[in-house]
């Protein structure tokens, strides 16, 4: 677990703007996002991904 990150569950808000650029979809962040997102999962925690576009 990570010093200092002691919830369980864990709300991720990524805007559209990240996600998506002028050619559309960012496929280095959709990438990184999904990285962190599987590391938190091997750590035991339940992640929930909104988008809000």
């Amino acid at each position: 677990m990570r010093p200092g990150l002691e919830a369980k569950r864990l709300v991720l808000k990524v805007g559209s703007a990240v996600l998506a650029g002028p050619q559309g979809l960012e496929q280095g962040v959709m990438q990184e996002i999904a990285r962190q997102v599987l590391a938190l999962r091997q750590e035991g925690r339940e992640v929930v991904l909104v988008s809000s576009g």
